[in-house]
């Protein structure tokens, strides 16, 4: 089974971009203990070092000036080798670093066995909701429920607020909620447009965004709106993504690289944020001052709250999902086995099994110490830090 963002990518890979990856410094070895520091190329720039062929990456992203350390192979996190901080300014939309290496980067991935999933909300380590187009399931902090037939099907994206409010969108524009013990049908907003995106950054006010570029808003009570924000001359090509730091701005990225954002009152007009062809697959947003957007190229471009960053490339492979809890610090996954993580420094790191269908596709972070990875296979990944493992 594929996820939403694989049917989307499916639509775009013609527009793909023959960009390289890049990494620094000599190749890592293939070790599942290895943590390699690592760096983003700025596109345009002559590739250093590529990728293996065919290894994608599930990659915390920053955007900020680093220089390469050398490779560690060490297990342990002092001996992972720190890249130097970026001067502040060095990219718009990301703030200076503190020196060293963050405590986060001694946290580890885990793989454990899940219910099918393509989408996934999580609000704390003891909640995330997994939806497949055709199933459910909760994770308790300790386990996964069943998974449970889901009655309406075509599900496609989820957001929640907490165990007992969660919304769900179909292909068939309808919205679906979640009361902590059943789903019940809650607004049919489209008849033409399936909606590919939801977020909600509080109970009271959330935004769902059509493959046809329409837009609806939540109050808590009640739908409105159905206008038509991003207008895309092929809807195969529409909107993928929508992310909302709050009711006062929201982010939407579409399949021909452009965005455009809420502020409130407006939505601005459709601009390009990435190169052209290389289609925006999601977007995340903690504030109104930082988001961070990710390409089927591979490619990260961060907002700073006034304007689109620099993309820098980081992997020839798609990205499908990104969750940034904060600022500065983001998870996005794609195809592949490999992690790439940031949190004051890069480090390249392998997920400790093989995924399911060649990557994962959807990612959602509580906060900066857990995350949940899903896909479309009988495993999923779950991220602590040392903060939350060590009480």
């Amino acid at each position: 089974m594929r996820g939403l963002a694989r049917a989307i990518l499916a639509l775009v890979a013609p527009r793909a971009s023959a960009s390289k990856p890049v990494l620094c410094g000599p190749p890592p070895a293939q070790s599942l203990a290895d943590d390699t520091p690592i760096v983003p190329n700025p596109v345009g720039h002559a590739p250093r070092r590529p990728l293996v062929a065919g290894v994608g990456i599930m990659l915390v992203v920053a955007l900020g000036a680093v220089a390469c350390g050398s490779p560690s192979s060490a297990s342990s996190s002092a001996h992972r080798t720190p890249v130097a901080r970026s001067s502040p300014g060095a990219h718009p939309g990301h703030p200076a670093h503190a020196t060293g290496p963050s405590h986060r980067l001694a946290g580890h991935w885990a793989a454990q066995s899940a219910p099918i999933a393509t989408a996934v909300s999580c609000t704390s380590p003891t909640f995330c909701m997994t939806i497949a187009p055709t199933q459910w399931s909760v994770w308790n902090g300790h386990a996964w429920t069943a998974p449970v037939s889901l009655s309406f099907g075509n599900a496609a994206a989820v957001a929640c607020t907490g165990p007992q409010s969660c919304l769900a969108t179909t292909v068939y524009g309808t919205v679906y909620a979640w009361n902590g013990a059943q789903w019940t049908a809650e607004a049919q907003l489209g008849l033409h447009s399936a909606l590919r995106g939801i977020s909600c950054p509080n109970p009271g006010f959330c935004e769902a965004i059509g493959q046809t570029g329409d837009a609806w808003q939540y109050n808590g009570a009640s739908w409105t709106g159905g206008i038509v924000v991003d207008a895309v001359p092929n809807p195969t090509n529409g909107p993928t993504s929508v992310s909302c730091a709050d009711a006062r701005f929201c982010v939407v990225g579409d399949g021909m690289s452009q965005v455009t954002e809420f502020t409130g009152s407006r939505w601005t007009v459709p601009r390009l944020a990435a190169p052209t062809g290389q289609g925006i697959l999601s977007v995340s947003c903690p504030t109104s001052t930082f988001c961070l957007a990710v390409t089927q190229s591979g490619q990260a471009v961060a907002w700073n709250g006034t304007r689109w960053g620099n993309p820098v490339t980081l992997t020839n492979q798609p990205l499908v999902s990104v969750s940034c809890p904060q600022v500065g610090f983001c998870i996005a996954v794609g195809i592949g086995t490999s992690v790439a993580q940031f949190d004051h420094q890069w480090v390249l790191r392998l997920l400790p099994a093989k995924t399911e269908w060649g990557g994962l596709d959807a990612v959602s972070c509580a906060s900066a110490d857990f995350c949940l990875a899903v896909s479309g296979g009988p495993r999923d990944f779950v991220y602590t830090s040392a903060v939350r493992s060590s009480g």
